[in-house]
């Protein structure tokens, strides 16, 4: 092999390695699209629970309605936007959308440590004494070496269950339920971390969001291209921190993941808006808590409602893949030319 060749191989590898840590879009346009089905001009209510900036994610709205009377409610980690209008057979269509850049690696920042981060509640059965004695067995203290040791035992404690169990009895996500059958969705990955971690002292909080695809995927009426996904926040050595049990992440973030919060704060704003959404004899016809999260109700009989989410990358993200690709064919050309 020519002296050349080996150089040039070597600098075709560098160029992929940079490609692959560089050139993936940090920035996506997320869409909601809530198409309804009426007879007649139909008033109807739909509310959406929308994500907010925080420490790994920065949201900017582009779509929001103008024409229609709503009220945008902030919940902390998330917002709630309710609306009211008369739908018809040529005006059937509400969209949102919004524009969230994702930041990668390792990040930390400070938030205040509430009390609820500390104790039991729904599928977080922290007061357990069998997930008190492992977290005090996986343990020596409240410190980030404690947290990973928790972390790194739930990784590798529970499998992935077979089969499709959307909509069955087992959804429930329980802590205690996924240590002792020691299988779980993401979810019970979660939940199982972040009770271990408040059974020995570490606040921490089960973070539910949307899951960035890593390809293209079909669009379907009532999901979402972004899938629902759960990870872990909590609090070690004066900050707050980021982990996923059940993709292998500790302390750092990969820029997939789409935060709407503490899944406790976001199932009361649910409820709320499902309150809101049968006041005045109301009836709901549609409703999603994941991946879409929304209620939609009406006085009226026979409306129907079809919802899609997509997620499409920024295409001002491939400006630095195709600087490289540029990059890459000047050199190669200089190369060639020189070595004749």
């Amino acid at each position: 092999m020519k002296k050349q060749d080996i150089i040039r191989g070597i600098l075709y590898g560098v160029f992929l390695v940079i490609v692959f840590f560089v050139s993936r879009p940090s920035k996506y346009h997320v869409t909601e699209r809530y198409v309804f089905d009426v007879n007649k001009d139909t008033h109807i209510k739909l509310a959406i629970l929308l994500p907010k900036s925080n420490s790994y994610q920065s949201i900017e709205y582009t779509f929001l309605p103008r024409e229609d009377k709503y009220e945008l409610s902030d919940y902390g980690q998330l917002q709630a936007i309710r609306l009211e209008r008369t739908i018809s057979k040529d005006d059937n269509v509400i969209v949102f959308g919004y524009v969230v850049d994702l930041k990668r690696g390792k990040i930390t920042w400070d938030e205040e440590i509430k009390d609820a981060y500390y104790r039991p509640e729904t599928d977080i059965e922290s007061d357990n004494d069998i997930l008190i004695a492992k977290a005090h067995e996986l343990t020596k203290g409240t410190e980030i070496s404690d947290a990973y040791s928790i972390y790194d035992f739930v990784s590798k404690y529970l499998e992935w269950p077979e089969g499709d169990r959307f909509g069955s009895s087992q959804c429930s996500q329980s802590a205690l339920t996924a240590f002792t059958s020691k299988e779980g969705v993401c979810g019970e990955f979660a939940n199982l971390m972040v009770a271990l971690c408040r059974a020995r002292g570490i606040p921490a909080k089960s973070i539910s969001g949307l899951l960035v695809p890593s390809g293209s995927k079909k669009v379907q009426p009532w999901n979402h291209q972004a899938g629902a996904h759960a990870c872990v926040e909590f609090y070690a050595d004066g900050k707050w921190h980021f982990a996923d049990p059940s993709h292998r992440l500790f302390n750092k973030s990969t820029g997939l993941y789409i935060s709407y919060g503490d899944k406790a704060n976001e199932r009361e704003v649910y409820n709320s808006i499902i309150e809101w959404a049968v006041e005045d004899n109301f009836q709901i016809f549609g409703a999603m808590s994941a991946p879409l999260k929304f209620v939609a109700s009406s006085r009226e009989e026979d409306v129907t409602i079809i919802p899609t989410g997509t997620i499409k990358p920024d295409l001002k993200s491939y400006i630095p893949l195709l600087l490289l690709v540029i990059l890459c064919i000047v050199i190669e050309k200089k190369f060639v030319k020189k070595s004749r």
